[in-house]
């Protein structure tokens, strides 16, 4: 999920972006999940790398155990 603040003023460009990453399953390895969201945004995003220039990003999962 992902959502986003912007500007009043034109260019009405992102001001903040918020993404919410969603992890459903059992026994789920929340580091492995950090560093999953770590690499996707730092190193092949190319959409995070150039919002982040204009725009504060805040990324963070949620995992939702299906008993």
């Amino acid at each position: 999920e992902v959502m986003g603040l912007r500007r009043d003023e034109h260019p009405r460009v992102y001001e903040k972006i918020e993404i919410v990453y969603r992890v459903y399953g059992k026994n789920i390895d929340k580091k492995a999940v950090e560093t999953a969201i770590k690499l996707s945004l730092e190193k092949y995003c190319s959409e995070h790398a150039m919002l982040s220039k204009s725009s504060h990003i805040e990324a963070r999962f949620e995992v939702i155990d299906e008993a």
